[in-house]
């Protein structure tokens, strides 16, 4: 279902990132530590995962509101791995965010000292419902499955 009547809110500025390694202090100037970066930056990542995120019809049903938390790994070929559920929403939204996150192209690998390393990402993605406008939703998804 299109997410016409729907505010989704992807808080990627509270992307929280996390290291395997301790430290992160670089040994030289010229090989600082570097975040991953998505192709286009934080703005590109947050068009991708708005425009591939197709709210489910229970979701809907159901008013879910609130933020699902999923976790990655960006690996050191800017590959998304090892996708999953850090915080729970709702099992449907839950799934189709898993979906559009694994969607993802390749990252710019993060660095440390002039190596590729591994990092850890939390992606919270926050649904809200426009009040407003949740009974036309619902009854045109009634419509739907009567058809």
């Amino acid at each position: 279902m299109k997410k016409y009547f729907l505010i989704l809110f992807l808080q990627l500025f509270f992307l929280s990132f996390h290291v395997r390694s301790q430290t992160l202090t670089p040994h030289s100037d010229t090989c600082k530590w570097e975040m991953p970066r998505f192709p286009g930056g934080i703005n590109a990542v947050q068009k991708f995962i708005l425009d591939s995120l197709h709210v489910p019809d229970s979701a809907i049903l159901d008013k879910v509101n609130g933020t699902a938390i999923i976790s990655c790994v960006i690996d050191t070929d800017g590959a998304v791995t090892n996708i999953k559920v850090f915080q729970s929403l709702q099992a449907d939204l839950d799934n189709e965010a898993l979906r559009v996150i694994g969607l993802l192209p390749k990252w710019t690998p993060a660095t440390k000292e002039c190596k590729n390393v591994r990092v850890l990402l939390s992606i919270p993605i926050r649904v809200e419902f426009d009040k407003n406008k949740y009974k036309v939703l619902k009854n045109k998804l009634k419509k739907k499955r009567n058809k």
